[in-house]
């Protein structure tokens, strides 16, 4: 049986627009910089069991482990305490320097939280965040406005 993937692209444009994350007490996000495939292999497994993720649940331990130890992926975990609650995998492209979303989810127990758009936030944040800092390592600062984004990002 044959079936379609409808895949949809979310570009940035503006980033004026920066929204507070305003993560809720005792939540934290954090790059996982250990390339453990049991992390993304968890994620993917619990949170896909709702969403129809079906095709990497063929994969081999060593597949998994060629995935996530792919330089330009970058996981980040969203936690409470310490408990896992959520993830988003993003892969850069140099290419064409663009960033591909691969996955976000918030396991079942986390869901009705707003959790999900919090971590599209932290994305688009860290996606700017790394803009800023290319440009004012070329030495291009003065090119960046001043408004809020620049302040958020500590840049004053």
């Amino acid at each position: 049986m044959v079936s379609r993937v409808k895949r949809y692209f979310l570009e940035i444009k503006d980033f004026s627009n920066t929204i507070d994350l305003n993560l809720p007490e005792n939540y934290k996000i954090v790059l996982d910089n250990k390339d453990n495939f049991h992390l993304n292999k968890f994620f993917y497994k619990q949170i896909g069991l709702d969403h129809f993720w079906r095709d990497r649940l063929l994969w081999s331990d060593s597949e998994w482990v060629k995935y996530v130890t792919n330089k330009n992926l970058e996981t980040h975990v969203l936690k409470k305490g310490e408990d896992l609650a959520g993830y988003y995998e993003q892969e850069y492209h140099p290419g064409s320097n663009e960033v591909e979303l691969i996955n976000l989810g918030v396991l079942k127990e986390f869901r009705g939280l707003k959790l999900g758009s919090t971590l599209v936030n932290h994305m688009g944040d860290l996606i700017l965040y790394t803009f800023l800092l290319h440009i004012l390592a070329a030495g291009y600062h003065h090119l960046i406005r001043k408004d809020n984004s620049f302040k958020r990002m500590k840049f004053e």
